[in-house]
């Protein structure tokens, strides 16, 4: 399935509905994920096919800032 970037907000008006549960309802189907780290990670290839779809790379640029 190809996602769009309306499935996106939905997927994220989801994960906003149910709260930090491990259940949610998208498209239609209700998913159950292991953990959060889980449903973070479905969410990261929501993203990365839609980028891929678009023809745009998806990552994320880490600044770091060394302490003295």
């Amino acid at each position: 399935m190809a996602y769009t970037e309306a499935d996106l907000a939905a997927w994220d008006q989801a994960v906003i509905d149910s709260r930090g549960a491990l259940q949610i309802s998208f498209n239609g189907q209700t998913v159950t994920f292991a953990d959060l780290d889980d449903r973070a990670r479905q969410r990261a290839r929501i993203v990365k096919q839609i980028a891929a779809a678009a023809g745009t790379a998806a990552y994320h640029l880490a600044t770091t800032r060394k302490f003295t």
